[in-house]
């Protein structure tokens, strides 16, 4: 008598999420583009350029993956996040 044979596969997924952030260029502080991702699927991202309207200078910076970073761990202050996110976060 034969069994056959049962495979089973795990696969693991890394679902850390973050957000992305950007250096100001008129503030040179690290402000948050507002855009909450996954650590994959950041580090899937295209070279896209993307626009955003800066809510510490006021100004609109330009930027893409290259000059971005994935920040896992937000300061309980919020000092890179919008105002308003980090009071509802409190």
């Amino acid at each position: 008598m034969s069994f056959p044979l049962i495979a089973s596969v795990a696969i693991i997924v890394d679902i850390t999420m973050g957000v992305i952030t950007i250096l100001c260029p008129r503030t040179g502080k690290q402000v948050s583009t507002g855009i909450e991702i996954g650590r994959d699927q950041f580090a899937r991202m295209r070279e896209t350029r993307f626009t955003m309207s800066c809510w510490l200078c006021g100004g609109e910076h330009v930027w893409s993956k290259r000059w971005a970073t994935f920040l896992e761990d937000v300061p309980e202050d919020g000092t890179i996040v919008p105002p308003e996110v980090a009071r509802e976060r409190a």
